[in-house]
């Protein structure tokens, strides 16, 4: 997350950490059928002694949802911002849109949208820019199990970062695949198994080495 070179000095140390999470909606009018409302989210993570990599965040928003019975539609808009080390790492303006149709008691297709306009705090200006995501996925039901299936499409176009003559990219394209099962009772258990492959390509080479060297990065 930061390019400061003293954290390099924290590598092959040990740490412990905890992490806790919260998420609230509240309807502000409508009923099952279609109505707005309000949400809020936090996420904070806690170092024991390397607390340069503590994270906090937070999420404010209002978001609108229908259901037909056979479509259901949701559109979202969020204001986030994330701290890193107890710095300022970025904020965002996130809009996000979903669209379910269900196919008959057992199957639905789903497909989401989002796109995110960020800005980067004092240090972390390489991120400015914006991200988009496209997901597409499948559920069917399996005996006691749903399966759903899916592809993401993932671009960013950010300001990158400039140190001297050397350069780093933070604008990659990211294509996914993720295959899953859910056991929706397991002796009053909710189980899920999930995997995921993913390929990341930044269209521009990385230029090291005070400029001598240029790597083309795929991950």
């Amino acid at each position: 997350l930061t390019p400061d070179a003293a954290t390099a000095g924290t590598s092959h140390q040990g740490d412990l950490f905890a992490e806790s999470l919260a998420a609230a909606s509240y309807r502000l009018s409508g009923n099952a059928a279609g109505g707005t409302y309000a949400q809020a989210g936090f996420l904070v993570r806690k170092y024991q002694d390397l607390n340069q990599f503590d994270q906090a965040g937070l999420r404010l928003g209002l978001g609108h949802e229908t259901d037909s019975g056979r479509w259901q539609t949701s559109i979202d808009g969020f204001f986030d911002v994330t701290y890193f080390g107890g710095d300022l790492f970025q904020r965002a303006a996130v809009l996000d849109a979903g669209l379910r149709r269900r196919l008959g008691s057992a199957a639905d297709l789903r497909a989401r949208y989002e796109f995110q306009r960020i800005e980067g705090g004092t240090g972390f200006e390489y991120l400015d820019g914006w991200q988009q995501q496209l997901s597409l996925d499948s559920g069917f039901a399996l005996a006691s199990s749903v399966a759903r299936i899916g592809y993401q499409l993932e671009l960013n176009h950010r300001r990158d970062l400039q140190q001297g003559a050397d350069f780093l990219s933070y604008s990659p394209t990211r294509n996914s695949v993720y295959a899953g099962v859910i056991w929706p009772n397991v002796a009053g258990w909710s189980a899920e198994a999930r995997g995921e492959y993913r390929v990341s390509r930044y269209p521009d080479p990385y230029v090291l080495n005070n400029g001598t060297l240029e790597v083309k990065r795929e991950d």
